[in-house]
């Protein structure tokens, strides 16, 4: 399958503009780069307006509030991309207001801690701690419904897995975990990424690049073989997928990620996890926010779709709402 015409364009124009692909640099100027293209992304897209937004902090990591101006079906918890090495609450706004008005949803974007300053486990712990919090002050949130639900693109795909499979664990009872192009299985060498090795946005030398920093070894290091084992790097590689909470997974395909992204799809279902799976033709690793790119639009609105026919499926079972005032983060 060749790169949809509009996804290729928006490829050449970034590399008309200079940018030569995460790993070219350092991380300093991969965030530069990255900085650059949000921003060029959100002009040219224009930004959807949820009634309110406001920094928080919550347990000493920073996060940010999404209110839609309906009422809200419940509360997601979104995790960004960029290979926890780049990317932020900016770079992600557009994502995160996307998800607040088309899930009708509250949605705090957390801005875990990134490598190579902080390195593995470090932001999968900061999610587990955030996720923690918003279910534990869910009811002061502003959502008229007790339900929540994690939600990540890539690396943040990765987090929210990783969360969902530790919410087993504590007992957390979520609603959803939906999946964009996730990063489930490092230790994947062959089919799409082979295929895809130098894809638009994404290529095989920019994931090895990310693990470097994430982990602080090669992937290809025999430092690295118990890492692709650990289901907390690694989240297909978990002993158990059963009694995990309903998930939607989508992928591009022309994109590295897309076969492991696959593979988690098929492996929840057969651990009997319900499991709604799409993948994209045309598309390429990146897409959610390219709001210019008609395919692209049309996979973003089945996502965020399917994410709140979830929400609400929750809301029905739990039979409850939730009133009483805002929540004060600590």
């Amino acid at each position: 399958m060749t790169v949809d015409p509009q996804v290729a364009q928006v490829w050449a124009a970034l590399i008309a503009n200079g940018f030569r692909g995460f790993s070219a640099g350092s991380p300093e100027d991969a965030r530069a780069a990255y900085r650059c293209i949000a921003t060029s992304r959100e002009s040219t897209a224009g930004s959807p307006q949820p009634v309110d937004i406001r920094d928080i902090v919550i347990r000493g990591i920073p996060a940010r509030i999404y209110r839609p101006e309906s009422a809200a079906v419940g509360v997601v918890a979104y995790f960004h991309g960029g290979g926890y090495v780049v990317g932020d609450l900016d770079t992600h706004d557009l994502s995160a207001r996307l998800l607040c008005v088309e899930v009708g949803a509250v949605v705090i974007s957390v801005d875990y801690r990134r490598a190579p300053e902080h390195r593995y486990p470090a932001a999968s712990d900061d999610a587990a701690t955030a996720v923690e919090w918003i279910i534990a002050n869910v009811a002061r949130l502003g959502a008229e419904t007790p339900s929540v639900a994690v939600a990540g693109d890539s690396a943040g795909g990765n987090l929210a897995a990783v969360v969902a499979q530790r919410g087993v664990a504590e007992g957390w009872g979520l609603a959803a975990q939906a999946l964009m192009y996730p990063n489930v299985d490092f230790s994947a060498r062959d089919g799409s990424m082979r295929e895809h090795a130098t894809a638009p946005f994404l290529t095989r030398r920019d994931i090895e690049w990310f693990f470097a920093h994430y982990t602080g070894v090669a992937i290809d290091d025999a430092a690295a073989a118990p890492l692709l084992c650990d289901p907390g790097l690694n989240p297909l590689t978990a002993q158990s997928l059963s009694h995990l909470c309903p998930a939607v997974i989508a992928t591009a395909d022309c994109d590295p990620l897309r076969d492991q992204g696959a593979a988690y799809a098929r492996a929840l279902a057969l651990a009997g996890t319900p499991t709604v799976y799409r993948n994209f033709p045309g598309l390429a690793h990146g897409f959610y926010p390219l709001q210019t790119v008609s395919r692209a639009r049309d996979a973003t609105a089945w996502f965020n779709g399917e994410l709140r026919r979830l929400l609400l499926i929750d809301c029905e079972a739990s039979g409850g709402t939730t009133q009483a005032p805002p929540a004060t983060p600590s």
